[in-house]
């Protein structure tokens, strides 16, 4: 019901504000139908299938290097890392082996850990824990750590915005289409199949 409101207020803003020529966009092509079909207005959009930070780029005519920021030495000690345990769809949660698995990495060259969750601890996670509940402390929490590792969902993108060097853990069925630039081109995205199969987080360790 909510999002039906949300459409019938999008059509009478349409109707309200529409002058000849009037150009409507949305993020993404598949998210038009429901749109066009309330508003009776064709929407254009930004990207389709191709990566949305290059179809955002080459909308807002963005040079790629603006996007772009070093990633921190992976033997550098002194270093604060957070973990962000939980994201969106369930499936994309990190376990318990692979929060192990990145804290062990991290803590054996000398740096700290943390573990962040969504409103609730979990018991079994043995290092520092934060919990957070809404979007500024998570704000907050990225922007003290020098290092974010998180699933392939928001979070991320807020450490690609704040500049902070991450990783993006996903399931192998997820594709490239959201991940940021730095994990791009610094190649620090991996599947969490790539990460159980290998002795230590990263496969230089």
């Amino acid at each position: 019901m909510g999002a039906i409101k949300e459409l019938l207020a999008l059509r009478g803003y349409i109707k309200q504000r529409s002058s000849p020529g009037t150009r409507y966009y949305l993020e993404n092509r598949k998210r038009r139908i429901l749109p066009g079909l309330f508003s009776g207005s064709l929407f254009a959009f930004v990207f389709s299938d191709e990566n949305a930070y290059e179809a955002y780029a080459d909308f807002f005519a963005v040079h790629p290097g603006a996007m772009d920021y070093p990633a921190t030495p992976k033997k550098q000690s002194g270093l604060r890392i957070l973990v962000i345990a939980d994201a969106r769809q369930k499936e994309r949660n990190l376990d318990d082996g692979v929060i192990k698995k990145i804290a062990d990495y991290y803590k054996e060259g000398g740096n700290s850990v943390t573990t962040a969750f969504f409103r609730q601890r979990k018991p079994s996670v043995t290092n520092e824990v934060e919990v957070y509940g809404d979007f500024q402390t998570l704000v907050a929490l990225i922007k003290r750590y020098d290092i974010i590792v998180g699933a392939d969902s928001m979070p991320v993108h807020l450490a690609q915005f704040f500049r902070k060097p991450h990783y993006i853990l996903h399931p192998s069925h997820v594709k490239d289409q959201f991940f940021t630039p730095f994990s791009m081109k610094h190649k620090t995205h991996f599947t969490f199949e790539e990460i159980a199969s290998r002795n230590s987080f990263l496969p230089d360790a």
